[in-house]
C-alpha cells in the first residue's frame, strides 16, 4: 500500500497508525458484547469492573488471534512456507490493534470506579462513548474521502448510526 494511501487509512496516536477499519470493527463488537451482558445492580466494584472490561476485551482478543491465524495461514498457502519473522511481526503488530479498544474500557473503568457510579451507569455510559467514537472515526473518513458534501455528511453519520442502532438494541433490553 503506498505511503498516502496507508496514512489515508489509518489514524496516527503518537508514533503509531492505527487502522480506521480494525478499530471500527473492534468498537462493533465491544458494543455488541456489552449489548447482550446483564450488569450486576449495584456499585461499580472492582470485580465487576474486571468483568465488564474482560467483556470488552475478550471479544476483541479473539477477533485479533483469528486475523492473525488466518493471515498467517493465507500467507503460508501464498508463499508456500512458513511466513518470515518480518511477515510474522507485522500481522501480529497489525491484529493486535483490535486490542486498543480494551484501553479506552480500562481508562473509562478506572474513572467510573473513582467516581463511585454503579455498574450500570458505567456500562451505560461506555456505550455512548463506544457511539462517540464510531461518530468521530466516521467524521475522519468523511473527510478524507472524495465526494460531494451531503456524501460525506452520509458517511459520517452512517458510522455512528451503526452504533446507534446496537445501542438502542441494548437500551431496549433493559440497561
Amino acid at each position: 500500500m503506498p505511503a498516502d494511501s496507508y496514512r489515508r487509512f489509518t489514524i496516527g496516536v503518537g508514533r503509531m497508525r492505527l487502522r480506521i477499519s480494525i478499530l471500527v470493527y473492534a468498537i462493533i463488537v465491544s458494543l455488541a458484547s456489552l449489548a447482550v451482558y446483564d450488569e450486576p445492580d449495584g456499585p461499580l466494584t472492582l470485580a465487576n469492573a474486571a468483568v465488564l472490561l474482560a467483556i470488552v476485551v475478550a471479544p476483541v482478543a479473539a477477533l485479533a488471534v483469528a486475523h492473525t491465524f488466518v493471515e498467517l495461514t493465507q500467507e503460508h498457502l501464498e508463499v508456500g512456507q512458513t511466513p518470515s519473522r518480518a511477515v510474522l511481526g507485522r500481522i501480529v503488530g497489525r491484529n493486535a490493534q483490535f486490542l486498543v479498544v480494551g484501553i479506552s474500557a480500562l481508562i473509562w473503568f478506572a474513572i467510573a470506579y473513582a467516581l463511585d457510579m454503579s455498574a450500570n451507569d458505567a456500562l451505560v455510559a461506555l456505550l455512548l462513548i463506544r457511539l462517540v467514537e464510531l461518530y468521530a472515526l466516521g467524521i475522519v473518513v468523511a473527510l478524507r474521502s472524495t465526494g460531494g458534501c451531503a456524501w460525506r455528511i452520509g458517511i459520517s453519520v452512517a458510522y455512528g448510526t451503526i452504533g446507534l442502532v446496537i445501542v438502542v438494541v441494548e437500551l431496549a433490553l433493559g440497561h
